[in-house]
């Protein structure tokens, strides 16, 4: 199992093309096809995943486009500005 790292999750979010969305499972699958291993920490992913998310909207972090990633295919609610946030956000790409 490949635990990933901050760098890992921001890289990944970063190689999402403009108006795209991958799935967590996919971002996971992603990542541990990169390095090597059967699968990628489900816990990890989403926890940094979040973590980012916050920081780039709250705390002037690493501004990425956190929204092209999606929980099952649909917005996620325990993103900043919850589900209708992430939406919007989904919806202003296309």
């Amino acid at each position: 199992m490949f635990i990933p790292s901050v760098s890992d999750v921001a890289t990944a979010i970063q190689q999402v093309p403009y108006g795209a969305t991958l799935t967590t499972a996919q971002m996971r699958s992603k990542l541990a096809q990169e390095n090597g291993a059967e699968t990628t920490c489900p816990f990890k992913v989403n926890q940094i995943w979040k973590w980012l998310a916050f920081a780039a909207e709250n705390e002037g972090g690493l501004q990425l486009p956190w929204w092209r990633i999606t929980k099952d295919g649909k917005p996620y609610d325990k993103l900043p500005g919850g589900a209708s946030n992430h939406l919007a956000r989904l919806h202003a790409e296309r």
